[in-house]
C-alpha cells in the first residue's frame, strides 16, 4: 500500500510530530514507496546466502524504470552471522526513467534525520523525503571518487544512506547484505580517535581521492581526502551554513556546498558565502599504512 504525502508531513503514527522549527517543511512531492515482505536466505551453504531476492514482474511497483519498492524483511532466529539485518528495511529502486537501461539500486529505507519512510523522484532521480525536504543521490558520474550512491544532496539530513550491491539475474534482482556499495563505511571511534586502513579504501587510493562517512560514536559526519602519497585532510563535512553535506571536488581542491552555493578551501576555510565560518579541521597521522583521525 502507497503512504500519501500528507501522512508522514509533520505527524506519524500515534501523533509524535516531527516538524522542528528552522528546518524546511514539506518540500517533495512524493510518497513514501509501497512496501512489500521478504525473506533474507538465511543457507549458508547457498550462493545466495544473505542475499534477497526480489522476483521483480510479481510488483508492478517495481517493473518500471522510475518505479521503487520498500522491502521489509521477515524476522531470522537469532545466530551469527556475516551480515546485519536492516531493521526499517531496504528501499530497491529501479533507477531511471521510463525508456532507460533496467538498473536498481537498494538502500536504507528511512531517512536518518527522522526517520520517515523515503520515497523516489523518478523526474529529479533523487531519493527524496516525504516529511522534511532531504534528497540523496541516486546517479554518480562514472570513475568518481567523491560521489556514491546515497549522498546527501540537500538539507536537514546530515548523513547518507547504506547502500548495498543489488545485482540482476533475469527476473530476479539479489539484494547483497554481505557487500556495502559504497565500500565506505568508517570505522567507529575508539579511545577518540578514527583509525582506517587506507588500503581498504579504494576511494582514497589515489591524491585527489575522498569519501565521507559518519563514524559511530560521533555526532559529525567526516570528510576524508588524500591531498597527497603521504598526507590527508580530514574535516567536518558539515556546511557551517545550514548543514548541509559538503563535497569535495579534486580539480579545484575546494569543498562545495550543493544548497547554498558556500566554498571551502582543502583545510577548510571558507572562500566563497554564505557560510560563516570554516569547517572544523580534525588532527591526523598517517604512517603510510593507517590513516589516525583524533576526533576528541
Amino acid at each position: 500500500m502507497s503512504c500519501s504525502r500528507r501522512e508522514f508531513c509533520g505527524v506519524m503514527a500515534g501523533g509524535t510530530a516531527l516538524l522542528s522549527v528552522g528546518l524546511p517543511g514539506c518540500g517533495n512531492d512524493v510518497n513514501a514507496a509501497p512496501s512489500i515482505t521478504a525473506s533474507v536466505i538465511d543457507d549458508s551453504s547457498s550462493d545466495h546466502y544473505g542475499q534477497i531476492p526480489i522476483l521483480v514482474p510479481r510488483y508492478p511497483d517495481l517493473m518500471a524504470a522510475g518505479g521503487a519498492i520498500t522491502v521489509y524483511l521477515e524476522p531470522l532466529a537469532p545466530a551469527t552471522r556475516p551480515f546485519e539485518i536492516p531493521v526499517h528495511g531496504v528501499l530497491l529502486i529501479h533507477r531511471g526513467a521510463p525508456g532507460d537501461n533496467n538498473e536498481y539500486i537498494a538502500v536504507q529505507s528511512n531517512c536518518p534525520h527522522a526517520g520517515c519512510p523515503l520515497g523516489y523522484s523518478s523526474s529529479d532521480k533523487l531519493i527524496e523525503c516525504p516529511c522534511h525536504a532531504s534528497k540523496f543521490r541516486t546517479v554518480v558520474d562514472l570513475g568518481s571518487t567523491t560521489e556514491h550512491v546515497g549522498d546527501v544532496v540537500h538539507l536537514p539530513a546530515r548523513q547518507g544512506l547504506t547502500a548495498w550491491a543489488a545485482a540482476v539475474d533475469g527476473d530476479t534482482v539479489y539484494i547483497d547484505l554481505n557487500t556495502l556499495a559504497n565500500n565506505d563505511m568508517l570505522p567507529a571511534v575508539v579511545d577518540g580517535k578514527v583509525t582506517l586502513v587506507v588500503g581498504q579504501y579504494p576511494a582514497l587510493q589515489q591524491t585527489g581521492g575522498s569519501l565521507t562517512g559518519q563514524p559511530k560514536g560521533l555526532a559529525d559526519t567526516l570528510v576524508v581526502v588524500r591531498v597527497s602519497d603521504s598526507a590527508f585532510t580530514v574535516l567536518s563535512a558539515i556546511c557551517t551554513h545550514q548543514s548541509c553535506t559538503v563535497m569535495y571536488a579534486p580539480g579545484d581542491k575546494a569543498f562545495d556546498c550543493p544548497c547554498h552555493g558556500s566554498v571551502f578551501d582543502v583545510n577548510g576555510k571558507v572562500q566563497a558565502g554564505p557560510a560563516p565560518a570554516p569547517l572544523t579541521n580534525y588532527a591526523n597521522t598517517f604512517d603510510g599504512t593507517t590513516l589516525t583521525i583524533t576526533v576528541a
